[in-house]
């Protein structure tokens, strides 16, 4: 019993930290796709 309460808590930690880290990426991502915007507009 006390096992299959772990696990479910462990499963919700997990999908949390999986929505984080997917925000995160995005975050990062979206940065980078600005500099690089703005390299190449700096540029032009």
């Amino acid at each position: 019993m006390k096992f299959v309460v772990y696990r479910e808590m462990n499963y919700k930690y997990f999908s949390i930290m999986i929505i984080f880290e997917q925000i995160i990426t995005q975050k990062i991502f979206k940065n980078e796709n600005l500099n690089d915007y703005e390299k190449e507009f700096v540029h032009k």
